[in-house]
């Protein structure tokens, strides 16, 4: 982490004042600031300009009116901490390593910001959880960087920053940074995600004023046993929406400010995840994949961004390669591909993304492939496999946009074709070398779409895909008996190893998480 020098910088750590207290410095007058709004746990259907009732979003529809909206940006994971290293790494949860709470994003894996600040650019982040904290390695090519959650050096999961406070932040150091020089701000904003208490007026702005209460929020699986009665979780609806209204008024303000001094500026709004509100008897995220999970905002405007709405499948590993293509310079290739043409206007071919998705989040395992379209395929399937629980649900999001009708029941055929398919994409990453018997403590999807966990003998040649990405395995055989527990995807075998690595290396670093943190999870459910 590198801070620049200069009084300013305790006051700014210290978040002295609000507001810049004079004109910004001008930026670049050719190269574009860039600035990165991730609104944590937000679904894309609560806002306005994708469709929602309640007008939580009035800033956000204008600017989308006169930018670039992709109509389906998808996540590739229903938490924090993976989507966002998937958002600045353009890779998926599996090839960025960051996906659970003890692993962070291996030193190895290029990063946005390391690639915008070797081309120039000054670089800052303003982030409000610790799961997008400098611990899990997003702190990488910031010229400045503050977690607002991490004030005091304390793994802390209450965090009380709100989107005043971290766009504030955002306007005092540009107001420090010297003239002419291009920036790029990534703010991470938190209010959105439970528990939600926006500040008056906004707390009533769709209902009542609600009593502040805990709730198992963290425990998807106690709601499935305990739902809300019907009228609080209507309220909680509400006030999902007042936190949106409230962090819309907030970037409306920003926003005026920023532009009056550089004009010259690329605004991309997105979000991680979304939140399950009762659509499947629970609410919450991280456990499901379905769209109310995974179908979030990506909104681009500013200058030089073209007025339209993107019809075509994107992903959020295509954030990366997009925003250094839109500050002139090269990022990847990596999972992800730029969609800057589209952004400017020049169309061209737009290939789809958001093909995939995966959670092994608190004993969850499952996986979500997406077939679009094709010639002599005409649906638009979710494939959404539990290996836990060896189960499959199938949905046509073409007929079935919100993924409520399962078709694997009804059309078996089609559930056994769309799984020959996932299982061709998947289950090539290993090869058996020798014959023996292989265990884990996760999930192995063989190349026939067995799926075995923890014990099988296999033969010479047969393929499989272990998941989760950091899973172990221990091989034996009738010569060397009883090998090790290893994590095969941490290296590549030696020539002597029982199988041969044929797809991406898990790629991570662990972090220590101490007890007391650790007694804080359990007790929010983030572990058991």
């Amino acid at each position: 982490m590198r801070l620049g020098a200069g009084a300013w910088i305790l006051c700014w750590l210290a978040g002295c004042a609000h507001g810049p207290a004079r004109p910004l410095p001008p930026g670049d007058a050719q190269r574009p600031d860039v600035i990165l709004i991730s609104i944590d746990t937000l679904r894309a259907d609560h806002l306005g300009i994708y469709g929602h009732g309640h007008p939580t979003s009035p800033f956000l529809d204008e600017r989308a009116r006169e930018g670039t909206v992709f109509e389906q940006a998808w996540s590739p994971a229903p938490w924090t901490l993976p989507a966002h290293a998937s958002m600045l790494s353009a890779r998926r949860p599996a090839e960025h390593g960051a996906i659970d709470q003890e692993r962070a994003i291996s030193p190895d894996v290029p990063l946005l910001a390391e690639t915008l600040a070797t081309a120039g650019y000054r670089t800052a982040a303003v982030v409000s959880a610790p799961f997008v904290g400098a611990r899990y390695g997003f702190d990488r090519g910031f010229d400045a960087f503050v977690d607002l959650s991490d004030t005091k050096g304390e793994f802390d999961l209450d965090s009380v920053a709100d989107a005043e406070e971290v766009l504030d932040r955002g306007l005092r150091w540009i107001e420090n940074e010297p003239p002419a020089r291009p920036a790029f701000l990534f703010l991470h904003l938190y209010d959105v995600h439970y528990p939600y208490d926006p500040p008056p007026p906004w707390n009533t702005r769709f209902g009542p004023a609600a009593p502040k209460e805990t709730l198992h929020y963290e425990n998807y699986f106690y709601y499935l046993q305990h739902p809300l009665a019907k009228q609080r979780l209507e309220r909680l609806h509400e006030q999902y929406d007042e936190e949106i209204a409230y962090v819309d008024d907030r970037l409306r303000a920003f926003w005026q400010t920023w532009m009056a001094s550089r004009p010259n500026t690329i605004f991309v709004v997105v979000s991680d995840h979304g939140e399950e509100l009762g659509e499947r008897g629970s609410w919450g995220h991280a456990h499901t994949l379905t769209p109310e999970q995974l179908h979030v905002p990506w909104i681009v405007f500013g200058r030089g961004i073209a007025r339209g709405r993107v019809d075509r499948r994107v992903g959020l590993e295509d954030l990366a390669p997009t925003l250094a293509a839109l500050a002139g310079t090269r990022f990847g290739p990596f999972d992800g591909v730029s969609r800057a043409a589209w952004l400017r206007g020049q169309g061209g071919e737009l290939l789809p993304g958001g093909g995939f998705a995966s959670t092994s989040r608190r004993n969850t395992l499952r996986l979500r492939w997406h077939f679009g379209p094709e010639q002599d395929r005409p649906e638009d399937l979710d494939l959404i496999v539990d290996l836990r629980a060896h189960t499959a649900r199938l949905y046509d999001l073409a007929s079935d946009p919100r993924a409520v009708h399962d078709l694997s029941t009804e059309r078996p055929e089609l559930l056994r074709q769309t799984w020959a398919r996932a299982v061709a994409d998947t289950s090539a990453a290993w090869r058996v070398r020798r014959r023996g018997t292989f265990e884990t403590d996760g999930v192995m999807i063989l190349d026939d779409g067995q799926l075995v966990s923890p014990r099988v003998t296999l033969a010479a040649g047969r393929r499989f895909a272990l998941w989760p990405a950091d899973a172990v395995l221990r091989f034996s055989d009738e010569v060397h008996g009883a090998g090790p527990w290893a994590r095969v995807g941490g290296a590549l075998p030696a020539d002597d190893d029982p199988v041969a690595f044929l797809g991406a290396r898990l790629r991570s670093r662990t972090v220590e998480i101490d007890e007391a943190a650790q007694e804080r999870l359990r007790s929010l459910g983030y572990v058991h």
